[in-house]
């Protein structure tokens, strides 16, 4: 249900169904994990170890088999702030790079629903008239997320 939001954060595809699988079920063996997710035992175990590094869930000693449980779903937007403020520390250098290269008149093809969100940002970057012809209307196409326009704006 949620796994594509969770692998865009940067789980793997079983990482983001085992944590989903804890969070709807609680503390849970690997074999109720594997059931309830649907991935192998074999491969749970895997994937509840790289959980366990990245502090999405927690491990509860006992006889005979271990229990997994996922830790509160905050956790997920700190590992967010924490990837962006890593950026954020490299941005005035990466920006410093780019910037000192020459300009020179070259033609870019984008390509796809990204190609033209970089699109847009290039043209709110250099920030001269523009003129098309033989242009798609993309300007209202429901694909962009109302989001990109916004953080648009503020450029």
């Amino acid at each position: 249900m949620y796994e594509t939001s969770l692998e865009s954060i940067g789980l793997s595809p079983n990482e983001a169904k085992i944590y989903e699988a804890l969070v709807h079920i609680g503390k849970s063996s690997v074999s109720q994990i594997s059931k309830k997710s649907n991935i192998h035992r074999r491969n749970v175990y895997d994937s509840l170890n790289r959980l366990l590094e990245k502090g999405l869930i927690f491990q509860i000693f006992q006889a005979g088999e271990n229990i997994y449980g996922a830790v509160n779903p905050d956790k997920l937007l700190e590992i967010v702030h924490e990837k962006e403020m890593e950026i954020e520390k490299i941005m005035p250098t990466l920006k410093m790079a780019y910037n000192q290269k020459p300009t020179e008149e070259v033609a870019f093809i984008y390509k796809g629903l990204e190609g033209y969100k970089n699109y847009m940002r290039d043209l709110v970057r250099v920030g001269e008239s523009v003129d098309f012809l033989g242009a798609k209307a993309l300007w209202f196409t429901p694909k962009i997320p109302s989001h990109f326009w916004k953080i648009l704006r503020r450029k």
